[in-house]
């Protein structure tokens, strides 16, 4: 099966969602203070018209949960609203009443079950989700920092920008430059790293003149203080053509009542060394409102160790630990870099890697939408491990008998067969180059493998992968039964086919399933506000 992944969302009702959207529909405008007293004594001086039998709904303008239409003017349904006055949204011109309401931008705003989607009801609830008071307009077109997650496990913008009719500008933000946005800490120095960017189209908020995006920033070097400063340095939007001005800001996010609901459980007690020789030391995990960090180190030892090729530049990010969780009952709550026939669920949203002081160890922090280990017994299963090592296997094979008779190239578990090979270039793949169209069923994860080619002269080409692959139990790529993947190994540089080619693997991105270890979480109880 096609690699996917989905998350189980609770089922909210719309009670639940009204609950959760009160306090953020609209902002307050800027009034004087007698002027409700004004418009009122307006109403009062106003003949009133029979009713129409329309619905409150189609006199005012509002729909159940979304903003309410614009332009609506005070006239002949004033009866209709008196009932409202709590409510007054919106108020047009008067002859006897001079003041006038601007009509607000169409600000989007979330639902409780929105909110679940993304794995932050938890910290809707819990009161971790500030809504600043920021919106920065310049050449026609208006930011507004919407809202922010201030939370240990990930700190969360949803930022609009709308164009001069209040309306959301999807090209300003499908194109917006994130590297104007910084997350500081109190000395002003640089901690967030940017893990997301997500779209919250139209298609989410229910209305097409809404959008907002969703970024998505982690702390992996250095935990965040009581304020977590937001610097916008943003002087150019882009749509059809780049547009210069000034949405700069600043925004000092309140981390304490996040923090105050944090919970640390020390996992330094949960060692474990493979038969191949891979050491994994666990950390800690870590509870907050908007999700859960599992921290841990990684080390390989002894011959594990000189499997590695001297020459590999980017170890920490061709290797990757695979496990996966499980409550009391043996349901699957999140699997990582591990595959199984009928898909996965997997609840992180990012990892970092970084090196320690010690030669070789590796330490890794997963960032999880949710984890119940505060209210389910969950268990940690170590799956195994994958590691690009060095290989020496290849296959001799003549091109132009390839018609006939197709090269197969099995090692280690995997099978690949050469179908075609073909000397040419095309648009996107710049160069003259020779193309062998390739199929085949691997047992290892082949994502990072390394192969070259040398024709019969001895002469070595650099050979690159293109095309789409299957990641199951198996990884499954090219023409393989019902699998119709176009899938290339290209020599680059090739620019006729030789009598005869030597394909070979020097690098092997090979998976290490030979492990038996768990241990549960510690359950905790969860703090309350």
């Amino acid at each position: 099966m096609k690699k996917w992944a989905y998350t189980n969302h609770n089922d909210l009702s719309g009670t639940d969602n009204d609950l959760l959207t009160d306090s953020q529909l609209y902002t307050s405008s800027n009034l004087a203070d007698d002027f409700t007293e004004r418009v009122m004594e307006q109403v009062r001086n106003t003949e009133i018209q029979p009713a129409s039998g329309q619905k409150l709904s189609e006199i005012s303008g509002m729909q159940t949960g979304r903003t309410l239409k614009r332009g609506l003017k005070w006239g002949s349904s004033v009866a209709a609203v008196i009932g409202i006055a709590s409510l007054l949204f919106f108020i047009g011109r008067s002859g006897t009443v001079s003041e006038t309401l601007s009509t607000p931008p169409q600000k989007p705003f979330l639902l409780a079950n929105q909110w679940a989607e993304l794995g932050l009801l938890d910290a809707k609830i819990l009161g971790v989700v500030q809504q600043p008071d920021i919106e920065k307009s310049d050449k026609g077109y208006t930011l507004v920092l919407q809202d922010v997650v201030a939370d240990p496990t990930r700190l969360v913008l949803n930022i609009t920008i709308m164009d001069e009719n209040g309306l959301a500008s999807e090209d300003a933000m499908s194109r917006f430059n994130a590297s104007q946005l910084e997350i500081r800490n109190e000395a002003g120095e640089s901690i967030g790293e940017l893990k997301s960017v997500m779209s919250m189209d139209k298609n989410t908020y229910g209305n097409p003149d809404q959008a907002s995006l969703l970024l998505t920033y982690v702390f992996p070097d250095e935990a965040p203080g009581s304020t977590v400063v937001i610097q916008g340095n943003i002087h150019e939007l882009e749509t059809n053509k780049v547009i210069a001005g000034d949405w700069s800001f600043s925004y000092e996010a309140d981390m304490t009542a996040a923090q105050a609901l944090t919970v640390t459980t020390d996992l330094k007690d949960h060692v474990y060394t493979t038969p191949d020789g891979m050491k994994l030391e666990m950390d800690q995990v870590m509870h907050t409102p908007a999700g859960v960090t599992l921290k841990f180190n990684t080390s390989l030892t002894g011959e594990a160790a000189s499997l590695i090729s001297a020459n590999l530049t980017n170890f920490s990010h061709d290797f990757g630990v695979m496990f996966h969780f499980v409550d009391e009952k043996g349901e699957e709550l999140s699997r990582i870099n591990s595959y199984i026939s009928g898909g996965i669920i997997d609840t992180s949203f990012g990892y970092t890697v970084r090196p320690t002081e010690q030669a070789g160890k590796l330490h890794w922090t997963y960032y999880f939408k949710s984890l119940p280990y505060d209210s389910r017994q969950v268990r940690f299963i170590l799956d195994g491990y994958n590691s690009p090592v060095k290989s020496n296997d290849s296959v001799t094979f003549h091109p132009h008998e390839l018609n006939e008779k197709p090269a197969v190239f099995s090692a280690q578990g995997d099978v690949l067969k050469v179908n075609k090979m073909e000397i040419k270039e095309i648009k996107d793949e710049p160069g003259i180059s020779g193309w062998m169209s390739v199929s085949g069923e691997f047992t290892n994860r082949f994502a990072n493998d390394k192969w070259v080619a040398l024709d019969g002269q001895g002469k070595e080409y650099k050979v690159i992968f293109r095309g789409g692959y299957t990641m199951d139990e198996k990884v499954i790529f090219g023409e393989t039964g019902n699998h119709a993947n176009e899938a290339y190994l290209i020599a680059k540089g090739m620019t006729e086919l030789p009598e005869e080619l030597t394909l070979r693997r020097v690098i092997t991105d090979k998976k290490f399933t030979d492990v038996n270890w768990s241990f549960d979480l510690p359950k905790i109880e969860v703090k309350k506000p």
